[in-house]
């Protein structure tokens, strides 16, 4: 089982009665402050995807990985963990420029909503982000997981059957 890491500007899709997927520090770079984790979780299946979206505008291409995961997870779970520096300043009316010309997140709230899901939202204090099974059921956590991490910061976006991952984007 492989703890697998996802770094900003890619997304992952695994099955997670084998694997767990991560997205945060290290290296600090990494941690979701500006950005938001998007997760989709079909709970059958146990099937599960995250992509850790880069704050800016939600452009063509954010569009196309996200299609294509939610295809590949048809997700009854969709969630959003927040940066916490970005839910922290936006809470008390920061004017920092990439919060005021930072439409990503509203188009891409508008574009999930097309799912028909509910979308669960909730901010990352710690920064970073789990998607595990616990139990038997998928479940969310705000920690790094136990165990070591496999990076996925090198490799291409593409299907790797023999280890259980699906890779989308290119990191940052």
């Amino acid at each position: 089982m492989a703890n697998y890491q996802v770094f900003m500007g890619q997304g992952a899709v695994v099955n997670l009665d084998q694997h767990t997927l991560y997205t945060g520090p290290p290296p600090e770079d990494n941690s979701l402050q500006f950005c938001t984790a998007v997760i989709f979780i079909n709970t059958k299946t146990k099937m599960a995807a995250l992509y850790h979206y880069r704050s800016g505008a939600f452009k063509k291409k954010h569009e196309d990985i996200l299609v294509e995961m939610l295809n590949d997870v048809d997700p009854d779970v969709i969630a959003l963990r927040t940066g916490a520096t970005r839910s922290r300043l936006a809470a008390v009316g920061h004017d920092l420029p990439i919060l005021r010309g930072d439409v990503g997140v509203p188009a891409m709230l508008d574009f999930l909503r097309y799912s028909g899901q509910g979308i669960d939202v909730q901010e990352a204090i710690t920064g970073a982000a789990t998607v595990r099974l616990e139990e038997g059921v998928p479940r969310i956590l705000l920690q790094h997981p136990s165990g070591g991490l496999d990076p996925l910061k090198s490799w291409l976006a593409g299907d790797y059957p023999a280890r259980g991952v699906k890779v989308y984007g290119k990191a940052k």
